[in-house]
């Protein structure tokens, strides 16, 4: 696989990333909104569109869909504000049409944002190889898409999992938080 440079620092190399890990871990860090707004301003701001899309997922979906922590396009990073979430295919957010996605906020690899599907036709395995090989140079395998996607959902029903055993004031601590995982490693360790 090749690399690629990280796109916010300009220095360190980057593989499936698109930004470095330090990049990463600063984007955003003092804009952070908590999970439970931003699932809320989500519901609403749907609902103010009256364009028949609703939202048909729990706050813990919302929450397991987040803590696979990257866009499922490009692996750059989630949004600190906004939904950071993208359909896969018309329709409404639920739990079977949704994908994280970096594209609500502005950032954007050369050419465009990965949450474009729906406004140019593209299916998610399309969306998802051009941003592959922006990376890398060269065109993914079916295979590869199908891993990836398959890694996804493991991750992520993996966190439903575990979000679904929380106490209902773990989950009351869980709408203050503002990510998912530092959230759960925090329980974890007791703190």
């Amino acid at each position: 696989m090749a690399s690629s440079i990280c796109l916010k620092c300009k220095i360190k190399p980057v593989s499936r990333r698109a930004m470095c890990v330090e990049c990463n871990a600063l984007y955003g860090k003092n804009q952070r909104i908590r999970l439970y707004d931003r699932y809320i301003k989500m519901k609403q701001t749907q609902k103010e569109k009256n364009d028949g899309v609703s939202v048909n997922l729990s706050f813990l979906q919302f929450c397991a869909t987040h803590a696979y922590g990257f866009c499922f396009y490009c692996d750059g990073p989630l949004p600190p504000q906004g939904k950071g979430l993208d359909r896969k295919k018309v329709g409404n957010y639920s739990w079977d049409n949704v994908l994280p996605c970096c594209g609500q906020t502005g950032f954007k690899l050369e050419g465009g944002n990965c949450n474009r599907i729906k406004g140019v036709s593209l299916t998610v395995f399309e969306t998802w190889s051009i941003q592959v090989r922006r990376q890398r140079g060269e065109w993914p395998l079916e295979h590869e898409f199908e891993n990836h996607f398959g890694q996804f959902e493991l991750i992520r029903s993996s966190y439903y999992d575990t979000l679904q055993d929380l106490t209902s004031g773990q989950i009351e601590g869980l709408k203050k938080a503002t990510d998912v995982q530092e959230y759960i490693v925090s329980l974890r360790l007791g703190e």
